[in-house]
């Protein structure tokens, strides 16, 4: 990726290159970055590569395998327009700017995953927490405060993980829960389940807990390439929450996994909303006990285009017209050395 300067009909804009991964092939599409104050935001000025860059991938990924879900295209072409124009805007801001936009989502997505689970921590007693600075904690569990912090541990090492084999699964819960359950890391020796008066999931039998968390994760990685991703990303998140490892835990910690696999994918992670939690266990309940996953994508790929225009559009367009324009030069230069957005 490299940035110059373009002028359209009086305006200036910054005119950067993008690779692309599509299939085997690399593709370069150009881009104009509107400077402060331009009245046309990124989507619009490059409405025609965007549609070019995302008709290559569908195209492309056509040779997938997808649910009845996306059988008509049309919501693959908006999830592949949405990863475009995230990988392109996160691409362009610094390390430093990158970095913050990210905290923000994590701190967002923490803060709604604990609620699902009746956690007590709001959003502004998280942001005084990561700012470490004085905060009322009146009607705050005692034991989401660490759990909040171990679950922003748990994420960092997450980011540097090649998850292979079960034991990583249980040193990520051991470190969420250390201090929080007596169980920690220890996988269940009795039979749970989660859902409501509508359906409980079947759950594995403890003796297989080992067994299918491998299955799991060598069928998420061998699916690679023929399975659409986005959907791979959510079938583990059945297979995971099926298993059902733990005694308790397991939701948040399968769904900071998910998050960080749609990261890893080039994907605008989802935020599910703490108000969701009812819908979410019926559709995952239904996935698992049916083998319907309809319900679950049609809820993740909702959370997905919400999450995109409520958080991620806003925060990278803040953060791009807000940035410096030598800083994106530079940081558009050193991306353009070392990476290729993935197809």
């Amino acid at each position: 990726m490299f940035i110059r300067h373009k002028s359209i009909r009086g305006q200036q804009y910054l005119y950067t290159e993008h690779s692309f991964r599509v299939g085997k092939t690399v593709r370069k599409v150009s881009f104009y970055v509107p400077k402060k104050g331009t009245a046309l935001p990124f989507d619009v000025v490059n409405r025609e590569p965007l549609r070019n860059i995302v008709t290559w991938k569908v195209e492309a990924l056509q040779k997938q395998q997808y649910s009845k879900f996306f059988c008509y295209g049309k919501q693959i072409t908006a999830i592949e327009e949405k990863k475009v124009h995230f990988q392109v805007l996160l691409g362009l801001l610094s390390p430093e700017r990158r970095k913050k936009v990210l905290d923000e989502f994590l701190r967002t997505f923490l803060v709604n995953s604990m609620a699902m689970e009746g956690g007590t921590i709001s959003y502004d007693v998280a942001k005084a927490l990561d700012e470490k600075k004085k905060v009322r904690i009146l009607g705050v569990h005692q034991l989401d405060i660490p759990l909040y912090h171990q679950l922003q541990s748990a994420y960092q090492k997450l980011k540097i993980l090649q998850l292979r084999y079960p034991r990583q699964i249980q040193e990520l819960h051991k470190l969420i829960y250390q201090g929080i359950y007596p169980f920690a890391g220890q996988f269940r020796t009795k039979k749970v389940t989660f859902g409501d008066v509508q359906g409980l999931a079947l759950t594995v039998d403890p003796k297989s807990i080992r067994k299918s968390y491998q299955h799991a994760i060598k069928k998420y990685h061998h699916s690679k390439g023929t399975i659409y991703d986005f959907e791979r990303i959510v079938l583990f998140h059945v297979d995971f929450q099926s298993v059902h490892g733990f005694e308790d835990g397991n939701s948040r910690l399968g769904r900071l996994i998910m998050m960080n696999q749609f990261l890893q994918q080039g994907y605008p992670p989802l935020l599910i909303r703490g108000s969701q939690s009812t819908a979410y266990r019926r559709a995952l309940v239904r996935a698992i006990n049916e083998q319907d996953t309809t319900p679950l994508l049609k809820l993740m790929y909702q959370a997905y285009m919400r999450t995109w225009a409520k958080f991620w559009k806003p925060i990278l367009e803040e953060a791009l017209q807000t940035t410096p324009r030598s800083a994106l030069k530079a940081s558009a230069q050193e991306r353009s050395r070392t990476s290729v957005s993935e197809s």
